[in-house]
């Protein structure tokens, strides 16, 4: 397969096929058209914008597809369930919304018809691209690094962050920060952090509780066509008008009372 890879070539941003024959050509097909190749007659692999042929020939050198979907957690949300996460965003006319990691667009595009001030964030090329092309100012980052001082504060925030290594608590805790009082976040996540013992998933619990979230579980397969069959839920939750007051803490709490001390305090800086 290596020896069969080191005979292709680059052309015009194009894999281009050697005259001879390969051996392994099936095996090097499968490895390019997951690497976002699309197979012409003439003979090479063209990709879409913003995935470069020398990149992912590099990695077909290595016997390894370069899996952009994979890597930027690209699974796009369905349009049955992108509609649920945005009705549950309640009346968007006129209101600013936020859809950070936005893929191609899914929950920005119906938030948009509702009438709402969309903005997107999207930091894998492709998907920038393919959101540029229908009409939007994308802010090419990575959502967890920026601030409120970068993109302001949202009335909604309607997000399907990426799931693995607990990236999808992370994002929804960072777009905790971008919410104004009264916003309502409704935000697809894995299951995971509902019955796992990481301390992650415990404080997550905790500050779902403390904001008064509710959630409920999308059906079995829901994103089998968009590449993954990670168990998922819809959360739901609007943001305090004003804090509350906290007690200050008392030593015979204890540990435990300390840690929720620290949650409830988390959540109202929120």
């Amino acid at each position: 397969l290596l020896d069969d890879a080191k005979l292709l070539s680059v052309a015009d941003d194009r894999i281009v096929l050697p005259a001879q024959h390969l051996v392994h050509y099936a095996d090097l097909k499968r490895l390019l058209e997951t690497s976002g190749g699309r197979y012409h007659s003439k003979g090479y692999f063209s990709f879409p914008d913003g995935i470069l042929a020398m990149e992912v020939l590099d990695q077909i050198r290595q016997g390894r597809a370069l899996n952009g979907k994979k890597t930027s957690q690209s699974f796009f949300t369905p349009e049955d369930e992108a509609y649920a996460v945005v009705s549950d965003a309640g009346p968007l006319e006129g209101r600013r919304m936020l859809e950070p990691s936005a893929g191609d667009g899914a929950l920005a595009d119906i938030a948009r018809a509702a009438g709402a001030k969309v903005v997107v964030v999207e930091n894998h090329r492709p998907n920038a691209l393919v959101l540029k092309e229908k009409g939007y100012d994308v802010i090419e980052e990575d959502f967890l690094s920026l601030s409120p001082e970068d993109l302001g504060y949202f009335e909604a925030i309607c997000a399907n962050p990426p799931f693995s290594n607990n990236q999808d608590i992370e994002h929804v805790s960072h777009m905790l920060k971008f919410l104004k009082p009264g916003g309502i976040l409704s935000v697809i996540t894995s299951t995971r952090w509902m019955t796992g013992a990481q301390k992650a998933h415990r404080e997550f619990r905790a500050l779902m509780d403390i904001m008064g979230a509710t959630w409920v579980e999308i059906d079995a397969g829901a994103f089998k066509s968009s590449g993954t069959m990670v168990p998922t839920l819809r959360i739901r939750l609007q943001k305090a008008e004003a804090p509350a007051v906290v007690r200050t803490q008392e030593p015979s709490w204890g540990t435990r009372a300390t840690e929720q001390l620290g949650l409830t305090q988390m959540a109202l800086a929120l």
